[in-house]
C-alpha cells in the first residue's frame, strides 16, 4: 500500500518506543540498520537508547513493525539520524519519508544529518538530502555524509521530503 498523507491509520501508528528499544520486534528491525549486527553490538546499541538525548522512533500497524528511526535530540535544530531502518516487504511505499518527517516534527528538527553507505545513499539522495562523500572511512566501505539543511526551517523540510521521490 503506498503512504497517504491523508490516512494515516491505514499506514500504522508512529510511535516513540525509547522506552521499549529492547522488545524483539525493535531489535529485529534494528539489525537492518546495523552492519555485522552481532547480539553484543545490538545490545550496546540498544543500551545506548537509555541516553535522554536519544530517541527511538516506530511507525506500527496491527502490531507489525513497519520501520524504525533513531536519532539524536537535536542541538540548535541539528539533528543526527542513528538508525533508520525498513523491512523488505515495506519498502517503496513512503516509510522511510514518512519516519524522516514524524521524527523532525517530535524532536523540533530544522537539519536532519545522517552518515551511511552506497547501499543506503540513494535512499537519502531520493528525499532530497545533499549527500558528500566521506571517503573510505573503513577499508574497502565508502561512506558518505546526507544533509537536509533548510533555512527556512522544519515546513520546508518537511516540504522537500513530502516531494515524490523514487524510494
Amino acid at each position: 500500500m503506498k503512504l497517504d498523507e491523508n490516512n494515516k491509520d491505514t499506514i500504522g501508528a508512529f510511535l516513540d518506543v525509547t522506552s521499549r528499544a529492547s522488545e524483539e520486534k525493535f531489535v529485529e528491525v534494528m539489525t537492518l540498520a546495523v552492519g555485522y549486527p552481532t547480539p553484543d553490538k545490538l545490545s550496546r546499541i540498544v543500551n545506548s537508547y537509555n541516553d535522554t538525548s536519544r530517541r527511538l522512533f516506530a511507525l506500527v500497524a496491527a502490531d507489525e513493525v513497519m520501520g524504525i528511526v533513531g536519532v539524536e535530540l537535536p542541538v540548535g535544530g541539528r539533528s543526527r539520524i542513528l538508525h533508520i531502518a525498513v523491512p523488505t516487504p515495506y519498502r517503496g511505499q513512503g516509510i522511510g519519508r514518512r519516519l524522516l518527517i514524524e521524527a523532525s516534527k517530535e524532536i523540533g528538527a530544522t537539519t536532519l544529518v545522517a552518515q551511511t553507505d552506497s547501499e543506503a545513499v540513494g535512499f537519502y539522495r531520493a528525499c532530497r538530502f545533499t549527500v558528500v562523500s566521506l571517503g573510505e572511512l573503513y577499508p574497502g566501505v565508502e561512506r558518505f555524509e546526507c544533509t537536509s539543511e533548510v533555512r527556512g526551517g522544519l515546513r520546508l523540510i518537511i516540504g522537500r521530503l513530502l516531494r515524490p521521490c523514487d524510494d
